[in-house]
């Protein structure tokens, strides 16, 4: 899988060269972003780092040139693997070094780093946590050119091989990211979901004429619920003095529905179900007892409580969705005052 994502990241390489000198843009030169296990006192990481530099090479066909490889491991100056020196670099530092090409790390570049260069990413570290996962995955999803590529696909890509992630948390953060107002448009997938579409040289004379039509380049913009339109209007409405009392009523509105629907659901019975699918789980014990020359099972079930952290992410996920502030407006109206 290492060997694959080091032909990935030689072929965006490729295609960024392509584009900049096609577009007399300053080139991008991307980053192959490789994460290591821990190590002991007695070596620096697990992961065979030897191994990694023999492909690389043996995929570049050359031999890796000083400063091309450098690492973030804490309390290590330079390191000597076959005969390449890995030099330490500061995080903050690696965007600007424009002969960086490969960056091994262990856990420091998921927060506080901003690389867009960033275009490639390996790991052999296993992660099952959403907030790390979530931390890690929106340090690489950003593009060089912080806009859409529309002449060449693969430019508008960012790869991240993941064998040892837990593919389910991987897949909730990318729907959370993809949710969210934070981040730039972006299509998310896995390979087994996307692919890329080649030019059939056949066309080529229609995708000439294409270059030389006048076009203007916008900013790309998510498209906004009918929710916040209306809640983003009606503040307009009151901040210019059209109506005062528009974003009030509106927002009244709005959660008088939201309480309607509580109220359906409470009358349906399932309201006692959802609160527990969230604020709880069940968890099955089976507990094996070796007595007598014989076994005998013992199973039983008890209910775990989520932690507050859980809570306020359903809670912030649950304002995403309904955008505008409107799950604190609704807090603020239901929660208990004393007298």
């Amino acid at each position: 899988m290492f060997k694959g994502a080091v032909e990935n990241w030689l072929n965006k390489c490729a295609h960024w060269k392509a584009y900049c000198e096609r577009e007399n843009e300053k080139m991008v030169n991307p980053i192959l972003v490789v994460q290591v296990e821990d190590g002991n006192e007695r070596e620096i990481t697990h992961t065979d780092l030897g191994i990694c530099i023999d492909l690389l090479e043996e995929a570049m066909v050359r031999k890796l040139l000083p400063g091309e490889v450098v690492h973030t491991f804490n309390d290590y100056g330079t390191i000597k693997v076959r005969d390449v020196e890995i030099h330490q670099i500061e995080a903050s530092r690696i965007e600007d070094e424009e002969n960086v090409k490969v960056v091994f790390f262990k856990m420091n570049l998921s927060t506080g780093w901003d690389c867009p260069r960033a275009e490639t990413m390996m790991s052999f570290r296993s992660a099952q946590d959403y907030t790390y996962i979530a931390q890690l995955l929106g340090r690489m999803i950003r593009t060089p050119l912080a806009r859409r590529i529309a002449s060449d696909a693969e430019l508008n890509n960012v790869s991240l091989f993941l064998p040892y992630f837990d593919k389910d948390t991987v897949k909730n953060v990318v729907n959370a990211l993809h949710d969210s107002e934070s981040v730039m448009p972006t299509e998310t997938g896995t390979n087994k979901e996307l692919i890329t579409l080649g030019r059939n040289l056949a066309y080529s004379d229609v995708f000439d004429s294409m270059d030389k039509l006048i076009t203007y380049r916008l900013d790309s913009s998510r498209k906004q619920a009918p929710l916040k339109l209306l809640i983003q209007l009606s503040r307009a409405l009151t901040m210019d003095g059209i109506d005062l009392e528009a974003q009030k009523a509106v927002k009244n509105a709005v959660l008088s529905k939201m309480d309607e629907e509580i109220a359906r659901i409470k009358e349906s019975g399932d309201f006692d179900g959802r609160v527990a699918s969230i604020t709880g789980f069940a968890l099955n014990t089976l507990t094996f007892d070796y007595g007598e020359n014989a076994y005998s099972f013992d199973e039983a079930t008890q209910t775990m409580a989520v932690t507050e952290f859980d809570i306020s992410r359903h809670f912030e996920q649950a304002g995403r969705i309904l955008g505008e502030g409107l799950h604190k407006e609704y807090w603020i109206r239901h929660i208990p005052r004393p007298y």
